[in-house]
């Protein structure tokens, strides 16, 4: 779906820019000479010049329409966090009807329990999948610090809000003392609520669960550190090639005009990061697609590619 939309608002794009560079100078010529122009041309050119602002205008109302459904889209995906079973299932113990001492226990054994030597998340330890870790990381940060965001945010709004009312209603209407008194009293009040409502409730938003969250955070930072540390190159010659290539293509996808042509050396581009950092795992399966990726796109030929095997 959002590929789809994606699509469309490159293509809108793309009619915008079409449209812009046509009717732009029509629009200026019109206005220098419209002095000069014969009474039989001025209409015309003047309702041209009004039906291209309006269909300019549409054009661009239906593209901003379709960035904000992306946006929306793209946004409401990340919200939902990664989806891998095990993560699935760590957040499907947080669903409590009441908070208790025995449904944090639970919480805690099931982290424990994916997080050990003999966890789901050795799995990805072992294949070395940092970018899944990296998500899953991202996931819980916003889990903990979005509600007290969201709040800090809210309270800014309610502040400029309330200035903005103050400043209408005793400044620009020069009310009477009763009044001023009164909306003194109300922002004062409105403000106390503000300055207190950390107090009103436990935890964030009346949950301790964060504080689960942070512990499972704590032990994942713990397993990015120690990958990050055993990530070792044994052939430093093979990982400069392997991103020199991805250097060159992706280049030449940003400085590609054809749609079919781009997304073929965006799949390239995966192709390459996708290969293994020791040279020693290289997959023989892998070679053909390699070199035919690398021969598209000028970067080897074959003798020298036979040779290097």
């Amino acid at each position: 779906m959002q590929k789809k939309i994606e699509n469309i608002i490159a293509y809108i794009n793309t009619i915008i820019i079409i449209f812009a560079v046509i009717y732009f100078p029509i629009a200026i010529f019109v206005s220098i000479f419209k002095s000069v122009l014969p009474k039989q041309i001025l209409p015309v050119a003047s309702w041209t010049v009004l039906i291209g602002s309006i269909l300019l205008l549409v054009v661009c109302i239906v593209f901003i329409v379709g960035e904000i459904i992306s946006v929306i889209i793209s946004a409401t995906k990340n919200y939902k966090g990664i989806d891998e079973p095990v993560f699935r299932q760590i957040d499907m113990f947080l669903k409590t009807w009441n908070e208790t001492n025995n449904s944090y226990r639970r919480m805690i054994a099931v982290i424990n329990a994916a997080y050990g030597e003999s966890g789901e998340i050795q799995h990805y330890i072992d294949s070395g999948r940092l970018d899944v870790l990296f998500q899953r990381k991202n996931d819980l940060e916003n889990s903990i610090n979005g509600p007290v965001h969201e709040k800090d945010d809210i309270a800014a709004w309610f502040i400029s809000i309330i200035a903005a009312m103050f400043y209408e209603k005793i400044i620009n209407d020069n009310s009477n003392d009763v009044e001023t008194i009164a909306w003194g009293i109300f922002i004062l009040l409105i403000f106390a609520v503000i300055l207190f409502r950390r107090y009103l409730s436990k935890g964030h938003g009346n949950s301790y669960k964060y504080n689960i969250r942070e512990y499972e955070l704590k032990i994942l930072e713990e397993k990015i550190d120690n990958m990050m540390a055993e990530t070792i190159a044994t052939n430093m010659d093979y990982i400069e090639n392997q991103q020199r290539t991805i250097s060159v293509l992706i280049d030449k996808a940003l400085h590609c005009h054809g749609k079919k042509k781009r997304e073929q050396i965006v799949e390239d581009i995966s192709l390459i990061d996708s290969l293994p950092l020791d040279l020693h795992e290289f997959p023989e399966e892998s070679y053909e697609g390699v070199y035919t990726a690398l021969k598209r796109n000028g970067i080897v030929d074959g003798e020298n590619y036979e040779s290097e095997r």
